[in-house]
């Protein structure tokens, strides 16, 4: 376990089956600072783990599918969020496979990141 309460157990990376990456649900938020700059943050919304993920992590990011991205950017109705949009993936359009334990240092930034590890 973590400091979070979370097992860890190795560096993975996950993806939905056919997409070259997985496009995140997160909250953008520009935060007055003291100083005269701005501070710009970002929340990934969190949600509990799917079948696929039970295994490495005990809970997952919301993932849209395409059809959504639309209906999640439009403002819509404020007393109507597209709250059913924030469930879990489908496990079986997910694939997974290990990486190198660089992915755990964010001063390693390359592509390699991504490639299986030996």
């Amino acid at each position: 376990m973590d400091a979070f309460g979370c097992q860890v157990k190795a560096a993975v990376y996950n993806r939905a089956q056919g997409q070259r990456a997985i496009r995140l649900r997160w909250i953008v938020r520009e935060l007055a600072a003291k100083r005269r700059e701005s501070l710009k943050t970002f929340t990934i919304l969190i949600i509990s783990e799917n079948e696929f993920m039970r295994p490495i992590h005990n809970r997952m990011p919301v993932i849209l599918e395409p059809k959504d991205y639309e209906r999640w950017l439009d403002a819509g109705d404020p007393a109507r969020p597209p709250v059913d949009l924030l469930r879990p993936y489908p496990a079986e359009r997910m694939v997974a496979w290990p990486v190198s334990d660089r992915v755990g240092n964010v001063r390693n930034n390359d592509p390699a990141l991504l490639e299986p590890s030996a």
